[in-house]
């Protein structure tokens, strides 16, 4: 994704969007110490209150707010480690039960917390949904 695309979803982070419906969030809390899971939470993002939800949505549009290489960095995926982050996300994305996307989701909690120390505990947000990218049409001659 280039700064363009970043820019466009970012935009996209309202209520009532029929460009992007938003459908579950995740949250998965982890202790400091031992990195461990002490608790994680799910709902389907159209139960949240309205103040919730436009909580939830200014934070993603923070999130992607920045520039790149300095608060959005670009992943690169070890493809030939095993169970590689990539196939997870993928996997998790094509599920069709809420309870299998979480279970993906968690396996990548569990990669990020595996060898890291942390000074405070830490929230991990998942969000599933889709987005629409309006395309310009394309005359008939082309």
């Amino acid at each position: 994704m280039n700064k363009k695309d970043v820019a466009n979803i970012r935009k996209q982070f309202k209520l009532d969007n029929d460009l992007m419906k938003i459908k579950d969030i995740f949250n998965v809390y982890i202790m400091k110490e031992s990195s461990d899971i002490y608790h994680q939470e799910s709902k389907p993002f159209q139960m949240l209150e309205q103040e919730q939800q436009e909580l939830f949505l200014a934070n993603f549009k923070k999130v992607l707010t920045g520039q790149l290489d300095v608060k959005l960095f670009e992943l690169k995926f070890q493809r030939e480690a095993e169970d590689h982050t990539q196939h997870l996300l993928y996997d998790g994305l094509q599920a069709s039960e809420v309870e299998d996307w979480k279970a993906y989701m968690l396996l990548i909690v569990e990669k990020m917390f595996k060898d890291a120390k942390h000074t405070e505990d830490m929230v991990v947000t998942f969000i599933r949904g889709e987005y629409y990218k309006p395309m310009k049409k394309k005359s008939e001659e082309a």
